[in-house]
């Protein structure tokens, strides 16, 4: 009687006791590959019987809590386990991720049963996913707990843009606690709620440990309509049960203006005052009236350096005027007396 093993490779042996055989091996899976169908295939003359084995290996359970939450300032620890007696195979490691990005990671004792990551004073930063692994030769096996942060809202940026002749003010920020409420202010001065304040859903960007994280928030806007003030100072107040925070627009006619600079779009125009470039004879003086006209923004910067070029020239031919008409008065004067003379 022949035996062929197919499967995983190992020392087996044939016995034979009793009119029954017996085929022995001893098998230590390392892989995954390792662990599913055993084939056996016997044979003699009379023909061959396929023997098939299914292999079940048994893998240790890691206990973690599913979520954890933490108040801002607050310690937390991190508890992860696993249900096995032979711990010193086994090595742990720790992973924290938000949104599927991987932030840090920590290292956890060896030939120990129990990891804990202590985490101090936690903030909006330690919120996310962690994930506790147990780690044997290529077999790993992993569990996640959610940490929760509560605390107050998290600015993300503001903006400043335009949309005809309605600037619009924008606060993005996060917030994992409901309910809250946002207030503008103008110069201190409480806006009421009205058509100028909106609160949309949108996503926002937080910095976590030195990486971007793209995450789901809010976008407070308020239309400006009337920005003739030269020392507008707009403040937005955003506040949970917890705490609050402020994003301020200082300046904010000069961001304005440096906004429209920025640009070679012609978003409003002004009115300013130039010298005239045209010529008009009043004894030996040159007239200069004044002529209003209207100029982009964005062109006034040319136009200036154009005129202060146009003006030296003026001023050199004058003079240059002046001294000829000096010349010849005193050519007339000096004639004169020689004839009298005479």
């Amino acid at each position: 009687m022949d035996v062929i093993i197919r499967g995983k490779l190992g020392i087996w042996t044939n016995e034979y006791a009793s009119g029954q055989f017996t085929v022995t091996s001893t098998i230590f899976p390392t892989l995954k590959s390792h662990i599913d169908e055993y084939k056996a295939l016997v044979r003699n003359s009379e023909g061959s019987l396929e023997i098939i084995i299914i292999l079940n290996v048994y893998e240790p359970e890691v206990i973690v809590d599913s979520m954890v939450p933490c108040n801002t300032s607050n310690d937390i620890s991190l508890t992860c386990s696993i249900n096995n007696t032979d711990t010193n195979l086994w090595q742990n490691r720790w992973r924290h991720y938000r949104n599927n990005v991987f932030i840090r990671s920590h290292s956890g004792p060896d030939s120990f049963i129990v990891s804990v990551w202590n985490i101090r004073y936690c903030d909006y930063q330690d919120a996310g996913e962690y994930v506790c692994s147990w780690i044997y030769n290529q077999t790993e096996v992993t569990a996640t707990s959610v940490v929760v942060v509560y605390g107050r809202p998290v600015i993300s940026t503001t903006d400043m843009t335009i949309e005809g002749q309605t600037w619009i003010l924008s606060v993005y920020f996060f917030t994992s606690s409901l309910p809250f409420e946002v207030k503008w202010y103008i110069n201190d001065t409480h806006v009421q709620q009205n058509n100028s304040s909106t609160i949309k859903i949108a996503n926002v960007t937080l910095i976590c440990y030195e990486k971007n994280i793209s995450t789901s928030g809010y976008r407070s806007d308020f239309l400006l309509t009337n920005a003739n003030g030269r020392h507008l100072k707009i403040n937005c107040h955003i506040k949970n049960t917890y705490d609050s925070v402020e994003g301020s627009f200082e300046n904010v006619w000069s961001a304005m203006s440096n906004l429209i600079g920025s640009t070679d779009m012609d978003f409003t125009e002004t009115m300013v005052s130039t010298v005239s470039m045209y010529r008009q004879p009043e004894g030996n003086f040159i007239a200069v009236k004044d002529l209003y006209i209207y100029i982009s923004i964005s062109s006034a910067t040319t136009l200036i350096v154009a005129l202060s070029v146009a003006i030296i020239m003026l001023r050199k031919r004058l003079r240059r005027k002046g001294k000829l008409d000096l010349s010849a008065n005193a050519e007339r004067e000096l004639t004169s007396y020689t004839s009298w003379n005479r």
